[in-house]
């Protein structure tokens, strides 16, 4: 056709490729994000604040323009995984302390403090107050040390 075509429009031709890599790139990186920081509980959120913050801070530089020709694309997704896998752990370590305090609490709902006791049952003789207050402290004693 005997036209001349300009380096800008071949530069964008060539780059094509490499754009949709990045896009492919980002995409996945804010699905990473996504998934850490909105499948959080409302109180996860409030005792992560802070790192959530930080969080938000590594991907608010995105916000900065990018070219395809700058090496800033491929390290600002770097950061941002790299903060994200931090976060992760984070929240990791946030998940298995509150799965054992939840535990705990679970355990103390369901301790039996004070065991039944048979009144009915046969006995060679009927039981005293010492007695039964002795067999009820020990069970106390006992449930109290193992919550403990």
């Amino acid at each position: 056709m005997n036209h001349n075509i300009s380096k800008a429009i071949v530069n964008i031709a060539l780059q094509e490729k490499e754009y949709y890599r990045y896009i492919d790139k980002l995409k996945t990186m804010l699905r990473e994000y996504y998934e850490a920081v909105h499948s959080l509980n409302p109180i996860e959120k409030r005792l992560l604040e802070s790192q959530i913050s930080k969080l938000n801070k590594v991907i608010e530089q995105g916000h900065e323009s990018k070219n395809l020709s700058s090496l800033g694309i491929n390290d600002f997704i770097e950061n941002c995984r790299g903060a994200i896998k931090s976060f992760c752990d984070i929240k990791t370590k946030v998940a298995k302390s509150s799965g054992m305090i939840v535990d705990i609490v679970r355990s103390v709902e369901e301790a039996v403090i004070l065991k039944d006791f048979d009144f009915e049952g046969k006995r060679e003789s009927p039981l005293v107050p010492s007695e039964f207050s002795s067999y009820s402290d020990e069970h106390m004693i006992k449930t109290i040390g193992e919550l403990s």
